[in-house]
């Protein structure tokens, strides 16, 4: 778990991870990135007022560090088999998570990763709605790293992965990590999906993935992208390159202020999302 300046929604994270049961010991790594409000003292107060603070291992950077290269940090600190990824304003709902996603890892050695359903929290509203990526989930549970690089599935709150990936020197300088590391770990393995409700996903006005210019959020992705087609030496291209432009389209529609133009630029997305769809399985 990374943390800054969430001092409204810590507690509740921390305790819905220390909250789990299992029969695999596990312990929660905290890196928290200079926060200047009360997350520290309330992530201080988890560890020596919870009944099973001893689990959090807390680490406060010096300087800061920012997303991408505190995530980094981060996994470097973990030694388990295992990991699991959530941000310090998202929770979990499922006292069962770890043991459902790590034991099936345990005895299906074909998989590398997992996921699963996850709902998202309008902060503004409050109001809880399931989480929609594009995939119809009720009719797989099975998915490769092509399926991913279609389109991400799920979110970072219910990923479960083996601990087995090293980062490429090209990582810091993405905008966003999540979804790399997800691809670094499932490498050639499957992915298994639970259709098991396993977290909320909070969306704010002021948190990282909300808060993304569009041509310079364009340009990051179109790094990503590039870097992944190269890592993987080109075995994804065509799925890739469809990627591109959807990338391309969406950007330069989301800042059209007429709705036509946003309507079309949706569709378009949405027809080359299922042309891509239709190419993998053909």
């Amino acid at each position: 778990m990374t943390t800054f300046n969430i001092e409204k929604y810590v507690e509740k994270s921390i305790k819905s991870v220390l909250d789990q049961e299992t029969e695999y010991a596990f312990n929660l790594i905290i890196v928290d990135d200079c926060s200047t409000d009360g997350t520290i003292a309330i992530i201080e107060n988890s560890i020596s007022s919870h009944p099973k603070g001893n689990l959090i291992e807390l680490h406060k950077n010096s300087v800061n560090l920012g997303v991408v290269k505190n995530s980094r940090k981060i996994l470097s600190l973990a030694k388990a088999p295992y990991v699991a990824m959530i941000d310090g304003d998202d929770y979990w709902i499922d006292n069962l998570k770890l043991q459902k996603q790590i034991g099936f890892l345990e005895n299906n050695h074909e998989f590398n990763s997992s996921a699963g359903i996850v709902k998202k929290l309008i902060e503004e509203t409050g109001e809880i709605k399931i989480f929609r990526d594009g995939w119809n989930h009720e009719k797989k549970d099975e998915y490769m790293l092509r399926d991913y690089l279609v389109g991400p599935f799920s979110q970072t709150s219910s990923y479960v992965y083996r601990n087995n990936f090293t980062f490429p020197e090209w990582f810091n300088n993405l905008q966003s990590n999540d979804a790399t590391i997800f691809i670094l770990a499932t490498n050639t393995g499957k992915i298994k999906y639970f259709k098991d409700e396993f977290s909320v996903y909070r969306v704010r006005k002021n948190n990282y993935s909300s808060n993304k210019k569009a041509k310079k959020s364009n340009e990051k992705t179109a790094y990503f992208l590039n870097q992944i087609d190269s890592h993987f030496n080109n075995k994804y291209h065509k799925t890739i390159n469809i990627r591109r432009l959807i990338n391309n389209v969406y950007y330069n529609f989301m800042d059209e202020k007429n709705k036509i133009s946003q309507l079309v630029g949706k569709a378009l997305v949405l027809s080359l999302f299922l042309i891509n769809k239709y190419m993998i399985k053909n």
